[in-house]
């Protein structure tokens, strides 16, 4: 949530995170000019993006959309996310060289040949 509120010619953002309510920033700016501006004037815009890990789309989704093997989707799900094949190994509990080599049908069935590649390509699909 993004309040402004302008007190004697200095605009005061006040940016309040319904996610982590222990989050306050604020941004105090001087205005020129009147003390109030039209309605219909923006003195200015605050946009706010999250940073972190994107959940991205489901394994469901990725077997459909590419035609993937269900073990294939569920490694393309956890590369999408960012994760490196041993991440996505140790949390599907298989070894390495499975996820490697479930990575590399992932890689011939999408046409991709990097994994930066592939994950913008897997963030698209909806």
């Amino acid at each position: 949530m993004v309040i402004l509120v302008e007190h004697d010619g200095v605009a005061v953002f006040s940016v309040l995170d319904r996610l982590a309510p222990s989050f306050h920033q604020e941004l105090t700016l001087p205005c020129e000019g009147t003390s109030h501006p039209p309605a219909h004037e923006a003195r200015a815009l605050l946009t706010l993006n999250a940073l972190g890990p994107r959940p991205g789309p489901s394994a469901a989704i990725l077997a459909k959309t590419f035609r993937l093997k269900p073990s294939e989707a569920k490694v393309a799900c956890i590369i999408a996310r960012g994760a490196p094949p041993d991440i996505a190994a140790r949390a599907l509990k298989i070894s390495r060289e499975t996820a490697r080599n479930q990575l590399k049908a992932v890689f011939g069935k999408t046409d991709t040949h990097r994994q930066s590649e592939l994950v913008a390509l897997l963030l698209q699909v909806e």
